[in-house]
């Protein structure tokens, strides 16, 4: 088969190298490779192969052995047909483009798909292989226009807290495998015996008491950011950064930010309430943009659920720990000035302080509201219904209400009042389910770092996955 390497691999998984080097050895020809030229692979090996620096492609240039002289523009019914994808990725651009007026954004998108419309179309490749979801606009572009020309695209959903894997064609649809085995064991009864030690693990830290339920990556950055005054004194002294730090403590510390907006509208929560938990996701991140769609702007999310829930209910919002931590206390195109304001001036709606205790907030609430993030999943192993506006991996679990819009929210809300459910029973299997669909693996860095495979078993691993995947589905 003709492949095409979308940012695939880099310097701290370069295992990653030999999984291509695998699939090469079964004759499949890699066609094209968009990959960091810092990365230190023997392109010697793959002779005829278009490289592409990363770097080049995130900014719009072309790869350099590529002659672009016969590529036209998107023309009026292409640019009709992409309409979701141009809105997707204006939003998607404020992350490195945030300079841009709109007029520009539209512009450097057309760009892109006028390149890589011609890349597509001249290379003709069969299958498209992604790390994970697409979300760094240029690949995104590459990832629609494969859909409309009828080019199967490849991906892994990561799993954050077991360190696992899913094959997945399309985020919209979800995983297949793990939906078809789904189907295919409803009728079965499993045991948590069943289930590998890691799914086991991770189904008794959210179902038990005690023990802590923080998810492994949450914990690094705790252990990371959570330094002494003087440990963060000392770190700007070695590197010569006290006086330009100085400077930006005191615009943050006797200024507006991002923080004292929030706190000027935080108020405690009423446990003893009927309220529906709302935490927001970090942005940006793949895990909104694109996989929460039109929901990546999650005052719409809290509209759609302030318009629907009874008059006696309220939504609880709460901040992600690390939206403060890793974006700093600037206002930004995700967190401009005001954000918090528009949400707390919503009717029904209360932002409660980052503080809070998440769990508390889960065990105590009548549902949980999420994009895609970990706490829906936590939520429905604590037996509490979980609305669902993105696109999240685990949507099939039980007790997920997908929300598109108003009137399917007001359902899903009727039906949880009307006393919906969910099985213990049902959660085993369904986890036993992800055990058998997914996976250990790791495409990213980070995930590495907290994974118990060796590299040789990661490879091995990733190979199968896509030599199951493109050669025999």
């Amino acid at each position: 088969m003709r492949i095409f390497l979308i940012q695939w691999g880099g310097d701290s998984v370069r295992e990653l190298f030999d999984v291509v080097k695998e699939l090469k050895a079964r004759s499949h020809k890699i066609v094209y490779w968009v990959a960091d030229k810092n990365w230190p692979l023997d392109r010697s090996q793959f002779s005829g192969t278009i490289f592409h620096d990363l770097e080049d492609a995130i900014e719009g240039r072309s790869a350099a052995a590529v002659d672009t002289s016969q590529f036209t523009p998107p023309g009026d019914d292409l640019i009709a047909q992409l309409y979701e994808t141009e809105s997707l990725l204006l939003t998607m651009m404020n992350k490195r483009y945030g300079h841009l007026s709109v007029s520009e954004r539209k512009r450097f998108y057309y760009r892109l798909i006028q390149y890589w419309q011609g890349i597509l179309k001249h290379y003709r490749p069969d299958v498209i292989i992604f790390p994970l979801v697409p979300h760094s606009v240029y690949d995104l572009v590459i990832y629609f226009l494969a859909k409309l020309l009828g080019i199967k695209t490849v991906m892994f959903t990561a799993t954050q807290d077991f360190i696992r894997l899913m094959v997945m064609n399309d985020f919209v649809e979800g995983g297949r495998i793990l939906k078809k085995t789904i189907e295919e064991n409803k009728q079965k009864q499993f045991s948590l015996e069943d289930l590998s030690d890691d799914l086991r693990g991770y189904f008794f830290k959210h179902t038990s008491q005690g023990g802590d339920p923080t998810p492994p990556n949450m914990i690094n950055i705790q252990k990371q950011y959570g330094r002494s005054r003087a440990a963060i004194l000392l770190d700007a002294i070695k590197s010569f950064t006290l006086f330009s730090k100085a400077v930006n403590y005191a615009k943050k510390r006797f200024g507006s930010n991002l923080r004292k907006e929030y706190q000027g509208l935080e108020k405690p929560p009423d446990l003893s309430r009927n309220f529906i938990y709302v935490p927001l996701q970090y942005q940006p991140e793949a895990t909104t943009s694109p996989l929460a769609g039109n929901f990546a702007d999650q005052c719409l999310l809290i509209e759609t659920l302030a318009a629907a829930i009874p008059d006696n209910w309220v939504i609880y919002v709460k901040e992600h720990p690390r939206q403060f931590i890793f974006s700093g206390l600037n206002f930004s195109q995700y967190r401009y000035c005001g954000y918090y304001e528009d949400i707390a001036r919503l009717k029904k709606v209360q932002i409660v302080p980052t503080t809070t205790d998440t769990y508390s907030l889960i065990n105590f609430s009548k549902a949980v509201a999420i994009n895609t993030g970990t706490a829906g999943l936590e939520a429905a192993l604590r037996l509490k219904p979980v609305l669902v506006f993105g696109y999240a991996w685990y949507r099939d679990c039980p007790g997920m209400f997908v929300v598109r819009d108003t009137d399917s929210c007001r359902e899903a809300i009727k039906k949880i009042i009307g006393g919906a459910r969910i099985d213990t029973q049902q959660l085993i299997n369904y986890f036993a389910a992800v055990d058998r669909a997914s996976f250990p693996g790791y495409v990213e860095p980070h995930l590495k770092k907290l994974s118990t495979i060796s590299e040789e078993e990661n490879v091995a691993n990733l190979t199968k996955a896509l030599i199951d995947e493109i050669e025999t589905s």
